[in-house]
């Protein structure tokens, strides 16, 4: 039996959960600011992606760069924009 398909989905599944939480925070607390280090973390997780060997290091390193999209920092301030009440 193979079982890397259910692997791939527990590691997706455990590593968005993992990272969500950490750029929840680190937008909390530093603001848009940190979105440089979310970008250059994101995409050397897609360029290791790329150059690994064993299927299952390139799924987590794929995952993992797409979990740390600088895309989610910038949709809070949207939101927090939209909801101020003028006085």
């Amino acid at each position: 039996m193979n079982f890397s398909g259910i692997l791939i989905g527990v590691l997706t599944f455990f590593l968005i959960g993992l990272f969500h939480p950490i750029v929840i925070y680190a937008e909390y607390y530093f603001g848009s600011r940190c979105w440089p280090v979310f970008l250059l973390v994101g995409i050397l997780c897609m360029i290791l992606s790329v150059r690994m060997q064993e299927i299952l290091w390139s799924v987590s390193l794929g995952v993992l760069g797409v979990s740390l999209n600088i895309t989610g920092t910038f949709t809070p301030l949207v939101r927090i924009e939209e909801t101020i009440v003028p006085d």
